[in-house]
């Protein structure tokens, strides 16, 4: 009957174009839900002019953890440029509302490949607890000074660091190219010029640090493009296995946050999870000693002892 076909083909098209009640809807992953909800956060920041710098780094920790995986997997290997440009501080500079989006849809199907004990820790926003309350001694800016003013002054330097005055020199602090005494120089006078610290704020910050190339890094902290460039050997994917890939992007992790990593940080936590006897375990005697010597090129590199 006419009435019958008429009424069979605008039900076929209401079914190929009209959405489906939720509870009809297939289930997602549990993991491309929270992976929306960390991109959809820092689009909200981005939108409103608020700083987004912890979810950044969340984001970013998210496609290390996704480029560990290598390119094995097709699927990861498909968004491999994307993973690896969004890690780079350059892609963050000019970020935008739809560089986000994209972000957000190419790689929500990824995030389940991540291993389940790393999920927890890229998602998971743990509280504080406190412990013993201890008092220790911290280098203030100026006499007399206590950690809070330590901690104002470091704020005051990297204000004037992110306003992008100096910004060659800051460069190089983070590519984790030496620093010469020319270019420590040039950045105190312009500190101190612009009234951010005195001489001996600065000589107090240099030596609580170990250098005043030191203290600004401490503030600033390795790019982690640089960072990766530095390792790259170990993080080939045909030469280690994940245990020791994992291993070093820890390194690079705390680098990337800290400015430095002193060697005796890789025998405690959280290095020891993966490697209870240090990287001598799981590296063999030459793979460690080629480790100790690239964190230490890294280390060294704005002390003004970097060969």
């Amino acid at each position: 009957h006419p009435r019958t076909q008429i009424f069979s083909t605008l039900l076929a098209a209401l079914r190929e174009r009209v959405a489906a009640l939720p509870d009809q809807l297939a289930a997602e992953p549990e993991e491309a839900k929270r992976f929306d909800v960390m991109l959809l956060g820092t689009q909200l920041s981005l939108l409103r002019a608020e700083p987004f710098e912890k979810q950044r780094a969340r984001i970013v920790k998210v496609a290390s953890a996704l480029e560990d995986l290598g390119t094995r997997i097709p699927a990861v290997a498909a968004q491999m440029d994307l993973i690896v440009q969004m890690q780079t501080d350059e892609w963050w500079v000019d970020v935008t509302y739809p560089m986000l989006e994209d972000v957000r849809r190419r790689l929500r199907p990824l995030a389940h490949l991540i291993e389940a004990k790393r999920r927890v820790v890229l998602y998971s926003d743990f509280a504080d607890t406190l412990g013993e309350v201890t008092e220790i001694e911290l280098v203030g800016a100026g006499p007399g000074g206590g950690s809070s003013e330590f901690a104002e002054f470091g704020a005051r330097v990297l204000q004037f660091l992110t306003e992008g005055l100096a910004a060659d020199i800051v460069a190089k602090v983070r590519s984790g190219a030496p620093l010469n005494a020319a270019d420590m120089n040039e950045l105190q006078r312009t500190l101190v010029a612009a009234n951010v610290g005195d001489q001996d704020s600065f000589a107090a910050a240099s030596a609580k640090l170990g250098s005043f190339g030191l203290f600004i890094r401490s503030l600033v902290g390795l790019d982690r493009a640089a960072a990766k460039r530095a390792f790259a050997e170990f993080l080939d994917d045909k030469r280690y296995n994940q245990n020791q890939i994992r291993f070093v992007n820890l390194v690079i992790d705390e680098l990337c946050k800290e400015g430095r990593l002193p060697a005796g940080r890789v025998y405690a936590e959280p290095y020891v999870g993966l490697a209870p006897h240090g990287p001598e375990q799981i590296f063999t005697a030459d793979q460690a000693d080629r480790f100790f010597e690239v964190l230490a090129t890294l280390n060294l590199a704005d002390t003004g002892l970097a060969s």
